[in-house]
């Protein structure tokens, strides 16, 4: 069983077994999310040779023609010391450290404006090997995290079910394979949806078998969403 820090609120860790996910305001300290935008401008600024002014600019032109490097960008920032701070922080002020042994995928995903080549329909990550007991956080990075950008969002309750049967789909050669509930429009009826609304410095945590997707970017900006997946020992 997944379970928060013991000195963490009591009513908020009831909400975490009771939703399969839970929202932390003011969890990142500032000084450090803005050193891991730094790092990660510098890496997208390297595989642009600097030729556009903001990082926006440069994500919006990669997601165009050069789609390739935007995987490279999120493998390269997996491995940024600021990340890794991040992680560690996260982990201390929501978890502890008993039972958990390691970060493990971190990254940072990318969602360009009406692009959903870069977004994950309706999934729980159980599907995709994770091993079991494994717990997810994400947090915005440069701007907060809404509706109109596509935030994601999850079945309320539905980490309870077991892993799915699910199909594989891709809508192109160059997206994201997504592992969808065979079930899923069943699900969908029985379970409320909510979105992931989140400031910058507020981070949400999720269990592995809760169901979530992400949503279309219909906003004129890059979204950016930092993952920290957390291993437990054994």
């Amino acid at each position: 069983m997944q379970t928060l820090k013991h000195s963490i609120n009591s009513s908020i860790a009831n909400s975490f077994s009771k939703n399969g996910f839970q929202l932390f305001q003011d969890v990142i300290d500032t000084s450090d999310r803005v050193a891991l935008e730094d790092d990660y401008a510098s890496i997208v600024r390297k595989y642009t040779n600097d030729r556009y002014e903001t990082v926006d600019e440069a994500i919006l032109a990669l997601s165009k023609s050069d789609k390739s490097n935007l995987y490279e960008i999120y493998k390269e920032t997996s491995q940024l010391i600021s990340f890794i701070k991040v992680g560690i922080s996260l982990f201390e002020r929501t978890l502890g450290s008993e039972g958990y042994a390691s970060l493990s995928g971190n990254g940072i995903l990318i969602a360009p404006p009406n692009d959903g080549r870069l977004a994950y329909t309706w999934h729980q990550e159980g599907a995709f090997d994770h091993k079991p007991g494994t717990i997810h956080f994400q947090f915005p990075l440069f701007r907060a995290a809404d509706l109109e950008n596509g935030t994601m969002s999850a079945l309320v309750g539905s980490h309870k079910l077991d892993i799915q049967s699910y199909q594989e789909t891709r809508c192109s050669n160059d997206a994201l394979i997504n592992r969808i509930p065979k079930n899923i429009d069943e699900l969908t009826n029985q379970f409320e949806e909510h979105h992931f609304l989140m400031r910058l410095n507020d981070a949400y945590v999720f269990n592995n078998n809760l169901l979530h997707r992400s949503n279309l970017n219909k906003s004129p900006y890059p979204r950016y969403s930092g993952v920290i997946r957390i291993n437990r020992n054994g």
